[in-house]
């Protein structure tokens, strides 16, 4: 997995899709032509490609968030949880662990 959240630019899809629908006028008034419609929906499925890569980075940055949260209290508990303040934490851990894992699959389901 590429680490580089700029390795995906989503400029690059958006400016293409652009570039595809430029002076293509839609409307009742104005039939297209195939090619017309046809450049308008591969510029439509260019910004939902782009959509979709920001969806994605969004997301992978919130499970690095959550895994740095996670190495972090992990790390810093001893053997065994001695006190209520980390039984506390780790319980807040795993309770966002599992609601970002719950999100993850609902967003691969849809």
């Amino acid at each position: 997995m590429n680490a580089n959240a700029k390795a995906l630019k989503t400029d690059l899809l958006r400016n293409s899709a652009a570039t595809l629908a430029d002076g293509i006028t839609t409307g009742h008034d104005w039939p297209n032509t195939q090619d017309e419609l046809d450049r308008l929906n591969s510029a439509r499925w260019l910004r939902q490609a782009a959509a979709e890569f920001d969806r994605l980075r969004a997301q992978r940055l919130v499970l690095l968030e959550l895994l740095g949260e996670a190495a972090h209290v992990i790390h810093n508990l001893p053997d065994e949880v001695e006190t209520q303040e980390e039984a506390d934490m780790l319980s807040t851990l795993k309770d966002r662990i599992a609601d970002a894992r719950v999100a993850v699959l609902l967003e691969l389901a849809a």
